[in-house]
């Protein structure tokens, strides 16, 4: 039997107080096979990541607030062109980008081209970081394999408090086909329709902050039932049904 259509939406109805520091770091190499064109600076694994931003290629603001974001990048020798890095935001969960901070400079012979920049800037919770990298060599061009020099640093230097009514803890996912037995088992929602704190990991939501909550599930049951069988599906919380 297979559920055609299941779905797992969250949302935090009543807010309570919570304030906290976000830091995040990663670096990575990478090479960008296109000259001229922009490409999307990939995350290694992150040194830190206290609140679980990283997602991807980008780092999703937990909390909105006050954050000082750092970019850096360092290209191998080249003289020929520029070199470029840019840092982008993100309001509609990844569907459209655009610049808040670039440095650019010549490229060198002589020595990698190192570039990093800094902005201090309000987030709201939600909005979506990543850095874009481009160069004008004529030919590709790698970053240095030195994860010291090719990072992005991000950290909330303040913000409330208290969370204002209007930063909503909402989450939403659902799963296209997923088989089930006759064994209860978990339901992983693969698909992310948003996650405003990126809690949901492997079939758990982890709440980001105490509260009420109203939480749905729902399942669509694709398949035909013997005579006197049936289907449930449990909610369950600290792995005690609810």
């Amino acid at each position: 039997m297979k559920l055609s259509k299941s779905k797992l939406a969250l949302a935090k109805i009543i807010n309570e107080n919570g304030g906290w520091q976000e830091r995040a770091l990663w670096g990575n190499a990478q090479t960008l096979a296109t000259s001229g064109s922009d490409a999307t600076a990939t995350a290694g694994t992150p040194n830190t990541d206290t609140h679980g931003g990283v997602s991807g290629n980008a780092y999703i603001i937990p909390i909105s607030g006050l954050y000082s974001i750092t970019a850096s990048n360092s290209f191998t020798a080249s003289a020929t062109g520029k070199r470029e890095v840019r840092l982008q935001v993100s309001t509609n969960g990844g569907g459209s980008w655009s610049d808040f901070a670039i440095q650019d400079q010549p490229g060198s012979s002589a020595a990698q081209t190192s570039l990093a920049l800094t902005r201090i800037r309000q987030f709201n919770a939600a909005d979506q970081v990543r850095v874009v990298l481009n160069q004008t060599s004529g030919a590709s061009l790698s970053t240095v394999s030195d994860g010291s020099q090719n990072f992005l640093s991000i950290q909330r230097i303040s913000g409330p408090s208290q969370i204002a009514a209007s930063e909503s803890v909402n989450a939403r996912y659902y799963s296209s086909s997923t088989s089930i037995t006759g064994s209860a088992g978990t339901i992983t929602y693969s698909t992310k329709d948003y996650d405003s704190h990126n809690a949901y990991s492997s079939g758990t939501y982890t709440i980001p902050v105490s509260g009420k909550y109203e939480i749905c599930a729902s399942l669509q049951i694709a398949g035909t039932f013997a005579l006197n069988n049936s289907a449930e599906i449990r909610i369950f919380k600290n792995g005690t049904i609810s």
